[in-house]
C-alpha cells in the first residue's frame, strides 16, 4: 500500500483526505510557527512510514517543496503553494479556522522562514495545481519559480480555497496523478 503525507495550510488542521483503498493518507496537524520542528517531524514521518508522496496545500505546499529541496527523496504535489512565507506572513495573531486556537507569528518566526527560504527556481519530482483567481497567492509566480517534473494544472477558481466543485476537480486530477505515477509508471513497492 502506498503512503501519502498530506500537509494542511496555515491555521488549519490535518483532516481526512481521499478514501482510496490502495493508498494510506497520513494527515497530522503541524505547528507552522515552528519551521525547524515541522521539517524534522515531517522527515521522521516520511522515514518511519516509508512515504513516497507528499501533498501540500498553501503553506503545506511550501513545506513539501522545502522538504524536497533538503532531502530530495519524495515526489510532491503542491496545491496553491505559498512561495515566500518570509514576505507573506505578518507579525500578529491568527486564528485556526477549525479549532479557534490562536497562533502567533512573531518576528522570530518570520526570521526562521527567511533562514529557510527556498532557492528558486526549484526543480522537483512532482506536479503543481493552481487556482487562476487565487486572492492570496499569485499563481503566475508559481509558474515562474517552480519547475515540476510533471507540470502544472491551472483551474478557473475564485479565491485561495477551492470551491466544492473545484476541490472535486483537483481531487480527480490528484487521483489520476497518483494512478499514473504509482501504477502506470510503476512503483517497486506497489502491492496489489
Amino acid at each position: 500500500m502506498e503512503k501519502v503525507l498530506v500537509l494542511h495550510g496555515f491555521a488549519s488542521v490535518g483532516k481526512p483526505f481521499y478514501n482510496d483503498p490502495d493508498i494510506e493518507y497520513i494527515t497530522p496537524t503541524f505547528d507552522y510557527t515552528d519551521v525547524d520542528g515541522t521539517l524534522k517531524r515531517m522527515d521522521k514521518i516520511v522515514r518511519s512510514e516509508d512515504v513516497e508522496l507528499i501533498i501540500g496545500k498553501s503553506t503545506g505546499g511550501w513545506y513539501a517543496m522545502k522538504y524536497f529541496e533538503i532531502y530530495k527523496n519524495s515526489t510532491i504535489i503542491a496545491i496553491n503553494p505559498l512561495l515566500f512565507p518570509e514576505k507573506h506572513f505578518q507579525v500578529g495573531i491568527y486564528e485556526n479556522y477549525y479549532t479557534d486556537e490562536e497562533l502567533m507569528i512573531t518576528k522570530e518566526v518570520i526570521n526562521f522562514y527567511e533562514k529557510f527560504k527556498i532557492k528558486y527556481p526549484l526543480q522537483f519530482s512532482g506536479a503543481v495545481f493552481l487556482g487562476k483567481k487565487d486572492d492570496v497567492l499569485d499563481y503566475t509566480e508559481a509558474l515562474k519559480y517552480l519547475k515540476p517534473q510533471y507540470g502544472f494544472d491551472v483551474f478557473e477558481e475564485e479565491g485561495h480555497r477551492f470551491s466544492e466543485k473545484g476541490k472535486e476537480k483537483v481531487n480527480n486530477v490528484v487521483r489520476d496523478f497518483l494512478f499514473r505515477v504509482f501504477i502506470i509508471e510503476g512503483s517497486e513497492d506497489f502491492e496489489d
